[in-house]
This record gives C-alpha cells, structure tokens and sequence, in this order.
C-alpha cells in the first residue's frame, strides 16, 4: 500500500533524450552521445555483464563540472559497432563505477566518425517517461592533461564575443559566474533560481543562480535566424566560460550549420599525447584532432557559405564591441584570439570571458 501510495504522488514526464544503438562485441546497447566528455566511458556494471576484464593500471583522474577530481576503475577494450554499419572501432573505455548511463561516446570518437555531421543519422531521438526533476550535466574532463574542453563554438552573447562549449549531455545551458558579472547580466538569485544537476557518476550538486532571458548568437553574424533567447544557469567552477545544452545544439543543427564555427583554444591535440582518441577501424589506427581554426576566418567562411556577395561583404557592419565596422570587429576577434594563446588578452570585453 506504502509503495502504490508513492507511486501515485510522482509525476512522470515525456523527455526527449538522444541516443545511439550499436552493439559491443557483439552484444546490442544503446549508448549517449557526449561530446562534452574527453572519455569514452563505460559502467561497471555492462562491463560485468559483457564479460570484459578491467585493466586497473589504467585508472585514469578525471575532473567534474564542479571542479572535483575522481578516478575510474580503470579501462577495457571492446569492439564498437553502429548499428547497421559493417566497420568495427576498437575502443578504450574508461570504467566508472555508479555511472548514471550504461556507455558513453566521447567527444573525440564522435567528431571523428562525423556523427554529428555526416552520419548524423545514427543518432535517434527518443521520447521516455522521466520522475527526475534533476538536470544532468555530463561534462568530463581529463585532469592535468591536455583538455578535451578547449574547442569552443564562435559566438556572442548580448552583442559580445564569447566562445561557447558544446555539451550534447547538458540539459541546460550555463554560464559562470565571473563571465555573467564582466558581461554585465543580472542574476538571480536564492533557492527558487537554483536546480540540482546531476553528474556522470551520479553525484549531484546545485547551480547557484539564474541569468534569464540572454540573447545568443551563434556565429558573430548578428542575424536574427542566428540568435536565440536561453536561461542561463549559473555555475562557479566549470572549465569553460558558457556550457551551451544539447537541445540548443540539436535543434538549431550547431554542428551541421554552424560547423566553421568550432575552433580550438589551446594545444592542437595528437593522438600520440591523448591516446584516448585513437580509433582503430579493420586492423589499422586511424586519429583525429580538432582543427585549429582561426575564429576571424571561420566567420569570413560563414558569411561567405551564406552566400553573402563581395558587395555585401564590403558593406560596414556594426561591430558588436565598439560600434565600428566589421574590420574593426575582425581586429577586435583577431586580438582576442592572439591574446588567447599567451594568456595575455588584449580586448578587455572578452578577456574575463575567454577561459580555458
């Protein structure tokens, strides 16, 4: 009677949550594609059930959005299947114990088969009945490494230059602190503006204000088919400066349309300094990188996919920093960007927002 009096006082919901089927050694599982993870991870718990041996010499640290650091049980190697598709991907997945999805597809995997461009088909978008009020957050980075969280998407809020993180795991979007108080945004703040989120291991914690009503622009076209209106929620310790969700990014095609607008800040990475990249298909070992990529270039590539003539592009534009034209802006973007790489940032409008 107690448990059908429970059952009855919770109310379900449909949300929508993306997926991939494919198969690991041949066994059927549906994993989530994370491109905010820096690891393909897997739980204890289909490890024992895919009779996989755990190696525990490799226990790697990783760091949650919360500034934690914690430690896989180590990594297995398994053959990764898409469903329908011939090419097996011999794969290191990291071993988490109490991790809240069966398995996980890193960042660096899915940029490299091109899920969320080309073969965009793979992932599915499925409709499930949910009782948790919880948001998750499934951002994982490597801790004292090389991170995985240095590719950034070109884009503004409010006007002003500032790189966002793709998360195809968050279910909202976040900015930190010290980013919302340089651009000048009201937060909210007291328990009524705070949501507890949930990470990759299971353990929670709460955000610590709202930002409501933000204008985000992806590019820096200033377009209104570009730009979006999103809550932000507010968190201290991410290691990036804006964490933009995964239905932000899927419903607008980020990585389709906006694809010349990922560029990376820090070191290119090499598949011989993060290991965890390397995809092996039929025999061979095949690695990927994140390009790096010029921010200025990237929206002189976009103006120009947009079909924008040499008459146009000649046209001033108002600069979103300091109401000059669009070389004033590209200067402004170009000084950011150099800046950047020395930690010594020149454009004061972005150098509390650029964080890395």
């Amino acid at each position: 009677m107690a448990d059908n009096s429970i059952q009855g006082s919770i109310q379900s919901t449909d949300v929508r949550q993306l997926h991939v089927h494919g198969s690991i050694n041949g066994m059927a599982v549906t994993a989530i594609p994370d491109f905010g993870s820096g690891f393909d991870i897997m739980s204890a718990e289909t490890a024992q059930l895919h009779g996989l041996t755990v190696n525990r010499l490799q226990a790697h640290s990783y760091t949650l959005p919360s500034g934690k650091v914690k430690q896989f049980l180590g990594t297995v190697t398994a053959q990764w299947r898409f469903n329908g598709e011939g090419t097996p991907y011999a794969r290191t997945f990291h071993i988490l114990q109490g991790c809240v999805h069966p398995v996980l597809l890193g960042k660096e995997f899915l940029r490299a088969t091109e899920t969320f461009s080309r073969h965009v088909q793979r992932i599915k978008v499925a409709i499930v009945k949910s009782i948790r009020s919880i948001r998750r957050l499934l951002l994982v980075d490597h801790f004292k490494s090389i991170t995985q969280t240095n590719e950034r998407m070109l884009g503004l809020i409010n006007g002003r230059p500032v790189p966002g993180f793709a998360d195809t795991c968050s279910d909202i979007s976040i900015i930190k602190r010290s980013v919302a108080r340089t651009l000048g945004l009201n937060i909210l703040e007291g328990p009524a503006h705070r949501v507890e989120v949930e990470f990759v291991d299971g353990s929670r914690a709460f955000t610590t204000g709202l930002v409501k009503n933000v204008q985000w622009c992806f590019s820096a076209s200033l377009s209104p088919k570009d730009m979006h209106v999103v809550d932000f929620h507010i968190m201290d310790d991410i290691p990036c400066a804006v964490i933009l969700d995964k239905w932000l990014l899927w419903d607008n095609r980020a990585f389709i349309d906006y694809s010349d607008c990922f560029f990376d800040v820090g070191i290119q990475k090499t598949a011989e300094l993060d290991p965890v990249c390397l995809i092996q298909v039929k025999g061979s070992s095949k690695s990927t990188a994140a390009a790096v990529v010029d921010p200025v270039e990237a929206e002189v590539a976009r103006r120009a996919k947009a079909g924008m003539g040499s008459e146009q592009a000649a046209t001033p534009r108002p600069c979103c920093l300091h109401g000059g034209t669009i070389e004033s802006f590209g200067s402004c973007i170009r000084a950011a960007w150099d800046g950047a790489q020395s930690k010594l940032v020149t454009c004061k409008s972005w150098a509390e927002t650029i964080s890395t």
